[in-house]
């Protein structure tokens, strides 16, 4: 799997969360994936983005912007959980 399909998969798996914890920078969510837990943020009005990774390699921070049509379903999820 390239590096970007490990991104695109990361945006998918964040768009199925059900648990989301609120913080400064947004909505944030992790998720797992090629071996590493991956956190997403999703900020109110903006694309969302990885902000980070971490696993037995050691913690990498930054990575890149969700398009809006990954941002779409990711912030759908978000509106759910607030619902609940």
């Amino acid at each position: 799997m390239t590096e970007q399909e490990t991104h695109e998969t990361v945006f998918t798996l964040a768009a199925s969360q059900t648990y989301w914890r609120f913080t400064n920078l947004g909505a944030t969510t992790h998720v797992n994936c090629a071996g590493w837990t991956w956190t997403v943020v999703a900020p109110c009005g903006q694309q969302a983005y990885i902000l980070g990774r971490s696993g037995w390699g050691g913690v990498e921070i930054g990575g890149p912007d969700a398009t809006w049509s990954q941002t779409l379903p990711i912030t759908e999820a978000v509106v759910s959980y607030r619902r609940c």
